[in-house]
């Protein structure tokens, strides 16, 4: 799962795009990870690798908002017969684990960068030129320490993010059920705390669309950003949902265990009002 980060008039020093760049890095990526026996990072810097040497000639890979993504990866190894699972940036991995329960793995070194911009955002309502231009401070601030020494790191132009990448794997019969979330997916727990990781998890298996529209439900809610302060209204919404499907029930209801198989995913359109953590639209 991939969540492009975008820029505003797509500042960004290459004429393709961001979405471009997402396209070209999920696809080389697919083609890294069939092998079983290629590791996750590995996968993923090839991958990066790959995409930069692809637009090199064309673009500037040295501008600091040059295309970048996030990168979420929940791979079944039948090689090691494991599942195994990496994290780039601020996507969220949830695994329900037969012996330590359910676990949220996330990898946020942005939050611990560009402080007293992010504070200055929550001063003011979404949508007003305060806002906007305390956005544009924050995103001008993130990029000044993205892919650097103390800073935070994501998938762009430089194969060597791959190694800052948060990587485990547990034994393929422990794993009920998971899901794979962007962070605008994931708001109904960090930072609306409406509901815990397991109940995110029994509204995602009855359906990912659902859960998306639960997102939505809470976005408009609070549109301004009065209760929860946040760059935008709503950011891109994915959930990839791995495991036993049920019928919609009431969240918090006890869950049914089961074996991992089936399969859902949903995703809706992008928002266009600015903001979003390091860029995001």
């Amino acid at each position: 799962m991939l969540d492009g980060l975008s820029s505003p008039n797509e500042d960004n020093g290459c004429h393709h795009g961001t979405k471009w760049f997402v396209a070209q890095l999920g696809g080389c990526l697919c083609s890294q990870l069939v092998n079983d026996e290629t590791s996750l990072k590995e996968a993923l810097r090839s991958a990066i690798d790959m995409v930069a040497q692809r637009h090199a000639r064309t673009c500037d890979l040295t501008h600091l908002g040059t295309p970048s993504s996030t990168v979420a990866i929940l791979r079944n190894n039948d090689h090691k017969g494991a599942w195994e699972y990496l994290l780039l940036a601020d996507s969220v991995v949830v695994i329900d684990d037969l012996v330590a329960g359910v676990q949220a793995i996330s990898d946020k070194s942005v939050d611990r960068v560009a402080t007293r911009e992010k504070a200055d955002i929550a001063l003011h309502q979404v949508g007003t030129p305060e806002h906007r231009e305390s956005v544009e401070r924050l995103i001008a601030a993130q990029r000044l320490v993205r892919n650097r020494a103390g800073g935070y790191w994501i998938a762009s132009a430089d194969p060597n993010a791959a190694d800052h990448a948060l990587t485990g794997e547990l034994p393929t019969g422990r794993l009920r059920r998971a899901a794979v979330l962007s962070d605008g997916a994931a708001r109904l727990v960090d930072p609306y705390k409406l509901m815990n990781w397991p109940d995110l998890l029994d509204l995602a298996a009855a359906g990912a669309a659902r859960l998306i529209h639960r997102v939505r439900e809470a976005d408009q809610a609070d549109a301004k950003g009065a209760i929860w302060a946040r760059y935008k209204t709503s950011d891109d919404a994915t959930v990839i949902y791995i495991g036993p499907p049920r019928v919609p029930v009431a969240v918090g209801t006890p869950r049914a265990s089961g074996t991992a198989g089936a399969e859902g995913t949903a995703y809706d359109q992008p928002r266009r009002d600015l903001g979003g953590p390091i860029d995001s639209i």
